[in-house]
């Protein structure tokens, strides 16, 4: 079972992995690919410095992640401040372009390719300004 699973990786990260793929007990195999990056703390299962969800908890997970529909991007940076298991940056983006209400949400229009400017045929030729706040001072911003 998966948590059957999750505790063998637990002692074989506590102990020590076994050195080749193929000795690994089925099912194991995306933990041991991410072997040096997993530890113990609290009795839980961490890579880099975020709980491994066991795949019973996933859905539930998956779900908060997406509260809100904020989309694929933001989905990922909430996951990548707390949660990991193997593949999971594959099921958030199926799990957002399955979403209606994120496909209807989606930003409709492409951004623009950049056009780049002629290259100006002497000095102050060609002029960009803006206005810009910083420590409550106001000041005028000139480009060359």
């Amino acid at each position: 079972t998966d948590d059957e699973q999750l505790q063998m990786a637990i002692q074989f990260t506590q102990q020590c992995w076994l050195r080749y793929a193929q000795d690994i007990p089925l099912g194991l195999g995306p933990l041991f690919k991410a072997r040096q990056r997993l530890s113990i703390a609290e009795d839980l299962l961490v890579y880099d410095y975020r709980i491994v969800v066991p795949r019973s908890m996933r859905q539930e997970i998956l779900s908060r992640i997406h509260d809100g529909h904020p989309g694929v991007v933001k989905s990922h940076e909430r996951a990548k401040m707390l949660v990991w298991w193997p593949g999971l940056s594959d099921e958030i983006s199926t799990m957002v372009e399955n979403c209606s209400h994120c496909q209807i949400r989606r930003t409709a229009q492409r951004s623009e390719p950049l056009v780049t400017a002629p290259l100006p045929y002497r000095a102050w030729s060609q002029l960009a300004a803006d206005l810009c706040e910083l420590k409550g001072k106001t000041y005028l911003v000139v480009i060359d």
